[in-house]
């Protein structure tokens, strides 16, 4: 299951428009951002899932989360819960969301309403998606940990990428990302 491939390679006419006319951002501020959003959120929930806590919510999150139809992503995104995104982010992100946040903003030139408006969209589409993998897969809590494992190690293939959601996510507030410069080369 590639997520990145699934959002970003979508031929799928109007999701990222769904995005950009929810949010107010660009086609391509949208694309940049998405494109590191997507690793960051994965790359945390498998950090999160490291401990035995961490596992056993995100199991349950996503038993929570495994009834969405993701067959039309773009009709998912248009009646997406963005309060229970947000409320989402700062349970993926913890004590990192405001800073993550204020990073993307900075790095893509959006404002931090429309970054964590983005977010909201996003983390609910990430979770319903591993949440029917685990239903359809009869995966009990090893297998969720197996299944954020096997994400952020199909994200890892391309270093560049993973490198800047990492740096993203360890940098500290000041973290500056060159969005347009560093995924250019990875989205055409």
């Amino acid at each position: 299951m590639d997520l990145m491939s699934l959002l970003l390679g979508s031929k799928e006419e109007g999701l990222l428009d769904v995005i950009s006319r929810d949010s107010g951002a660009s086609l391509d501020q949208v694309e940049a951002l998405t494109g590191l959003a997507l690793p960051a959120l994965i790359e945390q929930i498998s950090r999160n899932a490291q401990s035995k806590e961490g596992l056993s919510s995100l199991s349950k999150a996503l038993d929570q989360h495994s009834g969405n139809d993701m067959t039309d992503l773009a009709g998912f995104l248009k009646g997406v819960d963005k309060e229970d995104g947000a409320k989402i982010l700062g349970h993926i992100f913890s004590d990192k969301n405001a800073s993550v946040q204020k990073s993307l903003a900075k790095s893509a030139g959006l404002s931090g309403k429309q970054v964590t408006m983005i977010l909201s969209m996003l983390a609910p589409l990430v979770l319903g998606t591993m949440g029917n993998q685990k239903k359809k897969q009869n995966l009990d809590t090893a297998g969720v940990g197996s299944l954020a494992g096997q994400l952020a190690k199909s994200l890892g293939s391309n270093k560049n990428l993973m490198s800047m959601a990492l740096k993203l996510l360890d940098g500290g507030e000041d973290s500056s990302l060159d969005l347009k410069g560093m995924l250019g080369k990875f989205l055409k």
